[in-house]
């Protein structure tokens, strides 16, 4: 009677990254689940939230019973970042022989060769792969001056629900995948889509909602790394501030805002329709008047600013007409 053939064990990563953590198998189901509820929040995917790491499917995987393919998404993607490893090496099979079982250590074999020219492409392109369209952030552009151009006629009742749907578009487009030019431009846009929306809800009254929305948008803004840009939504929380009659909170808003770069032409606007009204209100005319007059300096150094009277929602820095009509304003609150 012959010998019975032993069986040639053979094993994968995966396996060996089980074992080299000391999980039990509910142990990594547990993991699997907290896994799970972190990448469908980092990828905004509640959908992920559904996926089950069976027990029958983690004995497979145990014993190296996968397809060459390996799992299929999305329990690839959680399995992937459970174990910070690509699922092509975690299911890779060599002799269980190869470790030191003496020692019980599961070191990493070498892995040699080379990736297919597919797979490497296959990777570039879902690393680069944009779900914004070029003409959706032209969309986006021409819908803003849209509604600025529109505003000093229809104001934020007729505009609002425009600027609101706008405002969801780009939200949709941040959630997904793009180059980092794209983003930067989306950061941008959005943070003028909310600037908008926290303007008009300054005239129609909605304080707690023209804060929020100026959070929003100076957080985009500082993601797209424009300083003008946060000083425009500055300008728009310290007018919302003077028209809550919190003056102080106003002017200290408006300051900070300068602060940002105070020669930079948004300036303008933050001194002749922020502090200068502000401090004009606390009755610190003095300081008003000072206000008013680098206003006025600032805008004789610029070569160029817009023509005429420019919207009051406008991202433009203030033309020489609008910071005229602004300092009106604020004298007219000092002796009123």
């Amino acid at each position: 009677m012959g010998r019975t053939k032993q069986p040639q064990y053979r094993t994968t990563n995966f396996k060996m990254a089980i074992r080299s953590r000391r999980w039990t198998n509910p142990v990594v189901i547990e993991r699997w689940a907290q896994a799970r509820a972190e990448l469908a929040e980092i990828d905004h995917d509640p959908a992920l939230l559904t996926v089950d790491l069976p027990s029958r499917t983690l004995d497979r995987w145990m014993t190296g019973e996968v397809s060459e393919a390996g799992p299929r998404e999305p329990s690839r993607r959680i399995l992937e970042h459970l174990l910070q490893a690509p699922v092509e090496w975690l299911f890779r099979t060599y002799d269980e022989a190869e470790y030191l079982p003496e020692s019980g250590a599961a070191p990493v074999p070498s892995l040699v060769g080379w990736d297919s020219p597919t797979a490497i492409l296959r990777d570039a392109r879902e690393v680069t792969a944009s779900n914004t369209d070029p003409e959706m952030l032209t969309l986006a552009r021409d819908s803003i001056a849209a509604i600025v151009s529109r505003y000093e006629l229809g104001g934020p009742h007729q505009l609002a629900g425009e600027a609101r749907m706008l405002r969801r578009m780009l939200g949709v487009l941040l959630r997904g995948r793009q180059s980092l030019a794209q983003r930067q431009q989306l950061y941008s846009l959005a943070s003028q889509a909310a600037g908008l929306l926290a303007y008009m809800a300054v005239n129609a009254g909605e304080e707690q909602v023209a804060a929020a929305l100026c959070t929003e948008a100076d957080e985009y803004a500082q993601e797209a790394g424009e300083t003008w840009l946060r000083m425009w939504v500055a300008g728009t929380r310290a007018l919302n501030f003077y028209y809550a009659k919190k003056y102080t909170a106003s002017d200290a808003v408006a300051a900070a805002g300068i602060a940002l770069a105070p020669r930079d032409p948004q300036a303008i606007r933050l001194m002749a329709n922020g502090r200068a009204r502000a401090l004009a209100r606390l009755g610190y005319g003095r300081e008003a008047h000072r206000v008013i007059q680098d206003a006025l300096q600032l805008s004789d150094e610029q070569a160029a600013l817009p023509a005429g009277l420019t919207s009051c929602i406008s991202f433009e820095p203030y033309s020489r007409a609008r910071t005229a009509l602004s300092v009106k304003v604020a004298q007219a609150r000092h002796t009123g």
